[in-house]
């Protein structure tokens, strides 16, 4: 079971993610697939503790990229296409 230290630390990153995750949804709608994810992926991995942006935009363009090819390319399943792209 958690202490209270550690659940008190634990909280913000958890309120983080859940406000990030709804913003996630709502511009999936309103920009597409790939600018929405890229914005959730780099919001996710900065929230969550990570701070050297070469590694988080390095890793954000390559999750794209991977989820991208194995949603259009191999399972053959669009992904979500917004009002701007």
């Amino acid at each position: 079971m958690l202490d209270r230290t550690a659940l008190r630390a634990a909280t913000p990153r958890v309120l983080f993610m859940i406000g990030a995750s709804a913003a996630y949804i709502f511009l999936l709608d309103a920009i597409g697939y790939f600018p929405a994810t890229l914005v959730y992926a780099i919001a996710a991995m900065r929230g969550l503790g990570l701070r050297r942006w070469p590694i988080i935009l390095l890793s954000s363009g390559l999750f794209l990229i991977v989820v991208t090819v194995i949603f259009l390319w191999w399972l053959k399943i669009p992904l979500p296409e917004g009002r701007l792209f």
